[in-house]
Order: C-alpha cells, then sequence, then structure tokens
C-alpha cells in the first residue's frame, strides 16, 4: 500500500557571551600576564512536526496527507534546553620561555536535577621552552608541556522525569503509554579527567621536526542507560553507571626531504593509538548492550574489563582448514551462540601525506591507514 510522509525539524542554538581581558608586561616585559572572565548564557531549542497518510492512498500517485484513506497521523516533540555559565582564565609566561595557564568554568544546566544542576571544572597547563636555554645549530625548536583537565557534561532535555506520550487514536480514544526507558531524577553530571604529557622538537632549521603527546582519560558517572528486569515495567533506566578510560599516544612527524631553489618534497607522518577499556558499571551489573541490528542478532556491548563496543553475534562455522562450512541449501553454517566478533575501535589509525612542489606547481596525495 503507498504512502507519503513528511517531517519538518528545526534546531535554533542562541549564545549570549560576555567577556572582560586584562593584559599586562611586568618586569621589563620578561613576564607577562593574560587573563579574562566571562559568562554565557546558552539557549538550545528543538522542533519537529511529523505526519504521514495511514491506510493508503485515496488518489494513486497523488502525495500529499490530505490525500490519506484513514486519517492521517501527525506527531509533534519540541524540547528546550539552557546551560548558564560563568569562565575564567589566568596565564603567566616568563621571557617566552616558561609558560602556566589556570583555567576554571562552572555551568548550571537545566538539563540536571536542582541540586546537581551546578557543576565546576578547572585545569592547569604549562609548558617549557628548552631550547631557548641550549645554543646548538642542529636544534631549531624544543618544548616540553603537561596538562590536567576536567570536563563535565549534563545530558539531554527530559531524561529526569517518566511521562505518558499520545499514540495514534484508536475507536476514537487517544492511547498513553510510557516508554521502554524509565528516566532518572536523581542524575548526576558525567565528568572527564583529563592528563597528558607532550613533547615538540624541530632540527635543522625545521627541516625535521615531531610532536608526541602521551594522554590519558577517565569518564566518571557515565551517563547511560542500564537494562533492568522487565518486571518493574521497563527494559531499561538512564543512571550515572559506570567508569570508562581511554589512554593513548599520538605522533605527528614532518620531514623536509628535498629543498631546492625550484624543487621541494615535504612528508608527514601522523599516527594515533588508543586503548579504550570499560573499568566499572554499577553494582550487579557487568555488560550493557550498546545496540542491537536486525541482522544475525549482532549487538554492540559494553563489558567490564573490555574496550567499550564489543561486537557480539553469530560466526561463521569454520573446518580444520579454516573453511567457511556450507549448508546443503548453499548457505553458510552458522555457530548457535553468540561470540565475540571484534571491537568497533581500531587498532590504530595512521596519516601518510606526501606535497610536491615545482615553482609554483603543487602536488600531494594522502594515504589513511
Amino acid at each position: 500500500i503507498a504512502g507519503y510522509a513528511e517531517s519538518d525539524r528545526d534546531f535554533e542554538e542562541i549564545n549570549y557571551e560576555a567577556r572582560v581581558h586584562y593584559d599586562k608586561k611586568f618586569f621589563d616585559n620578561k613576564v607577562s600576564l593574560n587573563t579574562f572572565l566571562g559568562t554565557n548564557r546558552r539557549d538550545a531549542e528543538f522542533h519537529r512536526l511529523s505526519a504521514a497518510t495511514s491506510g493508503g492512498l485515496v488518489v494513486p500517485g497523488l502525495y500529499t496527507i490530505s490525500n490519506s484513506a484513514d486519517p492521517a497521523q501527525a506527531t509533534e516533540f519540541d524540547s528546550r534546553k539552557r546551560v548558564n555559565s560563568v569562565f575564567g582564565s589566568v596565564s603567566l609566561g616568563y621571557d617566552n620561555f616558561a609558560y602556566l595557564t589556570f583555567t576554571g568554568r562552572n555551568d548550571w544546566s537545566s538539563t540536571l536535577p536542582a541540586d546537581n544542576a551546578s557543576f565546576f571544572y578547572p585545569s592547569v597547563n604549562g609548558s617549557l621552552v628548552f631550547s631557548n636555554l641550549i645554543e646548538a645549530e642542529w636544534l631549531s625548536f624544543g618544548k616540553i608541556r603537561g596538562g590536567y583537565a576536567e570536563v563535565a557534561s549534563d545530558t539531554d532535555p527530559y531524561s529526569l522525569a517518566t511521562i505518558f506520550s499520545a499514540s495514534i487514536p484508536f475507536l476514537g480514544d487517544v492511547p498513553f503509554s510510557t516508554s521502554n526507558t524509565s528516566q532518572n531524577p536523581n542524575l548526576e553530571p558525567e565528568f572527564k579527567n583529563t592528563y597528558e604529557f607532550g613533547l615538540e622538537m624541530a632540527f635543522l632549521q625545521n627541516r625535521i621536526s615531531f610532536d608526541l603527546t602521551y594522554y590519558n582519560e577517565e569518564t566518571s558517572n557515565l551517563i547511560t542507560p542500564v537494562q533492568v528486569d522487565p518486571a518493574t515495567g521497563f527494559s531499561s533506566t538512564f543512571t550515572n553507571g559506570g567508569t570508562l578510560r581511554n589512554r593513548g599516544i599520538e605522533a605527528l612527524l614532518n620531514a623536509t626531504v628535498i629543498q631546492t631553489e625550484d624543487f621541494s618534497w615535504d612528508t608527514t607522518f601522523n599516527f594515533s593509538k588508543n586503548d579504550n577499556e570499560l573499568i566499572e558499571l554499577i553494582d550487579g551489573v557487568e555488560s550493557l548492550q550498546i545496540a542491537a541490528f536486525p541482522f544475525n542478532s549482532v549487538t554492540l556491548n559494553a563489558v567490564v574489563g573490555e574496550p567499550y563496543g564489543i561486537i557480539r553475534g553469530t560466526n561463521f562455522v569454520f573446518d580444520d582448514q579454516g573453511n567457511k562450512v556450507v549448508n546443503s541449501n548453499g548457505s553458510f553454517a552458522e555457530t548457535q551462540d553468540q561470540e565475540n566478533l571484534g571491537t568497533i575501535l581500531p587498532d590504530f589509525n595512521l596519516g601518510i601525506r606526501n606535497t610536491f612542489r615545482y615553482k609554483n606547481l603543487s602536488l600531494g596525495f594522502l594515504v589513511d591507514i
């Protein structure tokens, strides 16, 4: 039966922000001070209005809502969110050599309970340009840096109260029902704590340079749906359900392989490797189903002690030589039980870029792995 549907979505975000800056240099310009204090209000609105024919079309090929055989169906959704913030930064520098920066921010979110709506998160970062202390022709630049930062986040609108939603009218009455997910009036903000260290160096008048970073970030109070006993009337509930850790390295290498008056060849290697692990969930829960797919009962899962995003599903059946077993009807045989099939996270990322220049002509290519 042919049908027709329309959907209109509108999203709007307005930010109101004000800042006050104070910058000054002291002690014969050797010490620099850069500061600011600011405030921000962020208003976000989302509106969706959808309509669809029901029971097919009266006139075939006429695609309008009013051409519905049965009364057309209409749905509407509106959400509003507001975050008020104050923030500031103090940055100190000494003789273009040493730098230290402190920041702080406090947010008040409309999507969290009144008692948990306010949350503060700071950061501190420092760097030392040690090449200013070393007189060597081979060393063009050298800097070591380190930092610690906290970032907090809220949740989507209307995640606190379980409400009734209207459905399609039935025999003249409008049925109301709740969703399969129970909302949580006691949600707390989600926090991410990160520390990192880095080293930047350049040699031979910047012909060769690299940037190496190690980071470790831990997300706590992870806001996520957790499966519950269906006897409660719900299949899942939103909660601050666990701790997730990401740590890894990022490396960038630049080199000018050839450089003449008319010709140059520059190459760049960009490498990153991230180790992801779910540290813990709420008491009594060892795994979460993040998503499900309709084919072969494939699911995406979070399992304590494993990377976040384990893919589970039925697998092929293999013989002793590693060949897939074929059923009598010609299809591949599948296992009866689900297995860990892999993860959505790559082992590593690598990008290789080469750029060739001859006078005013430039040619480049990129390989992503």
